[in-house]
């Protein structure tokens, strides 16, 4: 049984469970070692019986209780005897979340590496995923949404769940400069910079870059929010807040309602009209 070395849900993903939308697919990507651990967590807090204010799990209810190992109500699929995910494995899992769950709320099926579901898996899954079973979550966690059907990505509501490291370890100076600028206002940023990032936002070619380059963001103006807050300067960090509210709020334009990438980014970046974020 596959039990998480990780204990604590990532932040962005709580709201998802706070506002009750962990429904019928959920596509999580990117870089991080625990993407796995991640994706069991959430089942654990989407099966819950009686969730915390904050969406997560309770910890002591019986479907907690029986979750805690991957347990009656929570499927994990990964490749077994080849590389890929098949057909015969996606089969099982449509058999197993057409019934009723026995301790939970839901039933999970968590699918990873998604992007190792062969082409007849996936058209199997597809078919799940056009009259999704009630009370079931499907949750894929892939570090590469390449090779997945677009069919797929677009009945998923799509989590980037980028790094810290991975997020603003390679931010150069111009970067920085510009997402630390427009934790106050877009118009603190230097014109060079406002430049600079407007040729970037012209080079991000899909969803997932895109997710990625705002993750920069919003862990640059977390930070600066921090540091206000501890320096006293209130007015600083809440303006701050406001903007990495912003900031979540075109992400998920992108990456869940198909948002035009460039408009979106170029209102919520560079214009910083907030009542359009």
């Amino acid at each position: 049984m596959y039990k998480p070395a990780t204990e604590t849900i990532l932040p962005i993903l709580m709201p998802y469970l706070k506002n009750n939308r962990a429904f019928h697919t959920m596509l999580f990507s990117g870089t991080r070692t625990d993407l796995l651990d991640q994706a069991i967590l959430f089942a654990r807090g989407a099966l819950c019986n009686a969730p915390r204010s904050n969406g997560g799990p309770c910890g002591t209810c019986a479907a907690c209780q029986d979750s805690r190992s991957v347990g009656q109500d929570i499927r994990l699929i990964m490749p077994e005897d080849s590389a890929s995910i098949t057909i015969d494995q996606v089969r099982v899992v449509r058999d197993f979340l057409q019934r009723s769950p026995l301790v939970s709320r839901r039933s999970a099926a968590v699918v990873y590496p998604a992007d190792s579901m062969n082409t007849e898996a996936q058209n199997a899954l597809l078919k799940i995923l056009e009259e999704p079973p009630a009370n079931a979550v499907i949750i894929l966690a892939t570090r590469s949404m390449r090779g997945i059907l677009p069919t797929i990505l677009s009945r998923s509501t799509a989590v980037y769940c980028g790094s810290r490291q991975s997020a603003v370890g390679d931010l150069n100076e111009a970067k920085r400069e510009f997402w630390q600028g427009i934790t106050n206002t877009p118009q603190s940023a230097s014109p060079a910079s406002v430049q600079y990032m407007g040729s970037v936002i012209d080079r991000i070619a899909d969803r997932e870059e895109a997710g990625a380059f705002l993750d920069a963001g919003l862990w640059v103006c977390n930070d600066s929010a921090k540091i206000n807050a501890r320096s006293g300067k209130l007015r600083q960090a809440a303006q701050g807040a406001q903007r990495t509210r912003a900031l979540i709020r075109a992400k998920q334009d992108i990456t869940e309602r198909n948002a035009n990438i460039k408009l979106r980014l170029t209102n919520a970046l560079l214009f910083g009209d907030l009542r359009k974020s």
